[in-house]
């Protein structure tokens, strides 16, 4: 299984007025036993256990990054996770 995920960055903050930027990652799963699974539960998998292992590295990544830049790290904000699945959820199904 491989999630692709994007994030278009602009940040509007007094702070942190430099950071524009646009990231793109992808992570590659194995579910063990696929075969006997439902398919229910193997989008459970993928979205609330794969989907925000990536989102968490890429997180971990921009903070690393920017923390060395002039106006400091840049923290990714939190991401509405149901919100994100259920506005997507037409091209999940």
């Amino acid at each position: 299984i491989d999630i692709v995920v994007s994030f278009n960055i602009i940040c509007n903050e007094e702070e942190k007025p430099g950071y524009f930027f646009s990231l793109g990652a992808v992570g590659e799963f194995v579910l063990r036993n696929v075969e006997n699974m439902e398919e229910k539960t193997q989008k459970q998998y993928i979205l609330y256990t794969a989907l925000p292992m990536v989102i968490n590295s890429v997180r971990i990544f921009v903070q690393n990054l920017t923390s060395m830049f002039e106006f400091g790290p840049y923290l990714l904000p939190t991401i509405d996770l149901t919100k994100l699945i259920n506005s997507k959820n037409t091209e999940i199904e």
